[in-house]
């Protein structure tokens, strides 16, 4: 099960599936912008969080905060779960979202996080990953439409409806950890592995040099000018897939 999967990777068996909802309209949105624009602007605004605990004596099932009060619910669930959620394993779908929320308003950086779209990865790595593709496939319900929220704050919302969707999508990104995390095939190097990888984007720690990477392509092109000329043909010959093809076959022995 997906629980002994966290038993036998050494992680918290107690789980946190969350989920932020937040105000976008036509300019403000994560098709305009990107994720660490979006959450570091000033139109920032939340219009929901929704959460379930799990292997936890106060697991309730799914439960949903109106967007007023989700800085005082995540005080809560840090009582609950330690000051960096450091005391379970917590899982969303687009960690380098709702996890970069929690990092960047309210300073929380849990050491277990699983990011659903790593699972449906490993699952099959073409498809389409987005909760929408997901659920169909796995017989769960289906998503909400998102787009009714557009350019509405907290106090434009139809509250109950906003309930509805931020609750169907913790339900079925429970439901899509349950099924798929079993499947991982090396969850002692795969899951680590993915949380590292997860990391050096919410936290980079590497500068680029971009003096000496001028300097490399400089020299790389030199030295592939070099290797071409010892062909006895020009680049142009050699770049397309054809000419290459013909020229390879030409050049191995009959």
């Amino acid at each position: 099960t997906w629980t002994d999967i966290l038993k036998q990777i050494g992680w918290p068996i107690e789980t946190l599936v969350i989920d932020f909802e937040t105000y976008f309209d036509v300019d403000y949105s994560l098709s305009k912008m990107s994720t660490v624009e979006y959450i570091a602007d000033e139109k920032f605004e939340f219009t929901g969080l929704g959460f379930e605990i799990l292997n936890h004596p106060k697991a309730n099932g799914p439960v949903f905060i109106p967007g007023p009060d989700v800085p005082w619910a995540v005080k809560r669930l840090q009582k609950l779960l330690g000051k960096a959620f450091h005391n379970c394993t917590v899982v969303a779908k687009n960690c380098k979202f709702d996890i970069l929320i929690l990092l960047e308003k309210f300073g929380i950086h849990p050491p277990f996080i699983i990011d659903i779209e790593d699972l449906s990865r490993f699952y099959d790595a073409r498809m389409s990953h987005k909760l929408k593709d997901l659920a169909p496939m796995f017989n769960l319900e289906a998503k909400g439409d998102t787009k009714q929220f557009k350019g509405q704050h907290w106090e434009d919302v139809d509250h109950q409806a906003m309930k509805e969707y931020n609750l169907g999508d913790i339900r079925n990104e429970t439901a899509l950890l349950q099924i798929l995390l079993p499947i991982i095939s090396n969850p002692e190097i795969e899951i680590p592995l993915a949380r590292h990888t997860l990391g050096m984007y919410l936290d980079p720690h590497f500068r680029l040099d971009y003096d000496l990477a001028t300097k490399l392509i400089q020299e790389m092109g030199r030295e592939l000018s070099k290797s071409i000329m010892q062909t006895g043909h020009t680049a142009e010959e050699i770049s397309g897939t054809l000419n290459f093809t013909e020229l390879l076959i030409n050049a191995l022995p009959k």
